[in-house]
């Protein structure tokens, strides 16, 4: 970890990132922190918050993952740190870009935005996309934002279907009549881009596997169970528990999660209950710590299939 440098002056603590800002106003805010401390002739810095198993903690209270307080520093003028701090500024600049001109692109894109050759040189802003995923989680939690609220989505995985209408970028979409395929979840599903409408449910189903997925699709499950049924595809991506999340609070439905009998089942219910280590900082709006497991008992006959499976509630898998 980076050593602490002197204490923020009252000028430094005035320009604190305030949580009620939105994303462009806290990238403003950073921007003229930076600004503050040049004119002072100090080495400009960033303090963020340390992404490190070492600083993740379980709320017993809240039931979640939960990121501590320590941070570290990365500054201009330390040899080791300066590339990431050009970096970071960088990935600030493609956010703004997009927020000011209304636009999303993937986290994909960014990388190819912000890389460029340095002048009078031959380095590169960034030597492949493994460089630049990291540097947009840092901004994230620096700034107290979602990925999505910097307009930037990963690539879309997910489907839903049931009785359930939203607004998708103004569409108005029936999610009851989206036949085999259902509803592609799209890499951002904040308020902003869906809205939801109306529904007819009673529970959320998310399914682990996209092929029993589809077979409780096609068998109609969710018409005679009155279910919003959701799979991730596997891990849930952050669009997927973002919905799930809202759906849960907004929609006021308890959530069950349909895992196989194995480690892996049993960590995609916890991520999705407590959240991840490496989303620990967003588990407050991923993590829905009320959601049980049903989970297919052990079985050894080759016959049974996923729609005839007895299922039973499990309870979730503790804290290593």
């Amino acid at each position: 970890m980076a050593s602490r440098e002197e204490a923020a002056t009252p000028e430094e603590e005035r320009l604190r990132i305030p949580a009620r800002l939105d994303a462009k106003a806290k990238i403003e805010h950073l921007a003229k922190k930076t600004i503050a401390m040049a004119r002072r002739e100090v080495d400009p810095y960033v303090d963020i918050p340390s992404r490190t198993l070492s600083n993740v903690t379980f709320s017993k209270r809240k039931k979640i993952i939960e990121m501590g307080d320590a941070t570290q520093r990365r500054s201009l003028f330390n040899l080791n740190q300066a590339r990431k701090y050009m970096q970071t500024l960088l990935v600030a600049r493609g956010c703004t870009q997009l927020l000011d001109e209304q636009k999303t692109t993937s986290i994909r894109d960014l990388y190819y935005m912000t890389k460029h050759t340095l002048a009078d040189g031959k380095e590169n802003t960034f030597e492949g996309q493994e460089e630049s995923d990291p540097i947009i989680e840092d901004l994230e939690v620096t700034l107290g934002s979602l990925r999505e609220e910097l307009h930037l989505f990963a690539a879309k995985r997910g489907s839903v279907v049931g009785p359930l209408t939203l607004v998708d970028a103004g569409d108005v979409i029936d999610l009851s009549r989206m036949g085999s395929g259902g509803w592609s979840v799209p890499g951002i599903v904040e308020p902003d881009t869906i809205r939801f409408v109306g529904h007819g449910a009673k529970f959320i189903l998310l399914v682990e596997k996209e092929a029993v997925w589809a077979r409780l699709n096609e068998d109609k499950f969710w018409k005679r169970h009155n279910c919003i049924l959701v799979t991730g595809q596997g891990q849930p991506p952050r669009g997927v528990r973002r919905l799930l999340f809202r759906m849960v609070h907004e929609l006021k439905l308890p959530l069950y999660v349909f895992v196989d009998n194995d480690p892996w089942g049993y960590y995609i219910h916890s991520v999705v209950k407590q959240g991840s280590i490496g989303l620990a900082f967003e588990s407050k709006r991923m993590a829905v710590p009320k959601a049980p497991a049903s989970i297919p008992p052990p079985t050894t006959s080759p016959k049974t299939s996923a729609s005839a499976s007895t299922t039973r509630t499990a309870p979730a898998p503790r804290k290593s």
